[in-house]
Formats: C-alpha cells, sequence, structure tokens
C-alpha cells in the first residue's frame, strides 16, 4: 500500500486537473472562449497543483513512517516518481515551446 501511494501524486493530479478542465469547458460557466488553450488555466492549475501537493504530502508521511521501520522503498519510490515527473513536465513544457514557436 505504501508504494501505491508513493507513485500516485502526479497520475492523479494529472487525472484531477484534467477532469476539471473537462467539467468546466463543457459546462462553461463564466462563459469565456473555451476554443483558446488557457480557457479556464487558473482554476485547473490551482486544482492540480492542491491535489499534487496534498497527495505528496500523504506519500512522503506514508514513506517517512514505512522508513521508521526500515522500509526505504516507498521513500525511493517517492523520490523516483516526483523526479521522473518533474524531468517529464520539463521535457513537455520544452517541447510545446519548440512545437508552437
Amino acid at each position: 500500500v505504501a508504494c501505491v501511494i508513493a507513485v500516485l501524486p502526479a497520475p492523479l493530479a494529472l487525472t484531477v486537473a484534467n477532469l476539471v478542465a473537462w467539467h468546466l469547458k463543457s459546462t462553461n460557466p463564466d462563459g469565456v472562449d473555451v476554443t483558446q488553450g488557457l480557457a479556464y488555466l487558473r482554476p485547473i492549475l490551482l486544482t492540480g497543483f492542491g491535489v499534487l501537493a496534498a497527495l505528496t504530502a500523504v506519500a512522503a508521511v506514508v514513506a517517512w513512517r514505512r522508513a521508521r521501520i526500515g522500509d526505504r522503498l516507498p521513500a525511493l519510490l517517492l523520490a523516483v516518481h516526483l523526479a521522473a515527473s518533474a524531468l517529464w513536465i520539463v521535457t513537455n513544457a520544452m517541447a510545446e515551446r519548440a512545437a508552437t514557436s
């Protein structure tokens, strides 16, 4: 369970952010032009990063408690997964910038 919790923050945060984007763009409560790529960017980012922060905190606490009893695998998985996620986000942003310029 601790290992599963260690790898959940980034994928679950992206999933929640995409669900929020889908809901806001399909209902369009503020009447904005949803054909623009940045429509509803603030609520999408706030939700995604909020979920990421909360799940990372939970995963860090679980990994820390497991490390206290000698099981370092969840902490290692959390560190590797967060590093890979950060690398993926940076690489994706650089590719997007190169594609649009």
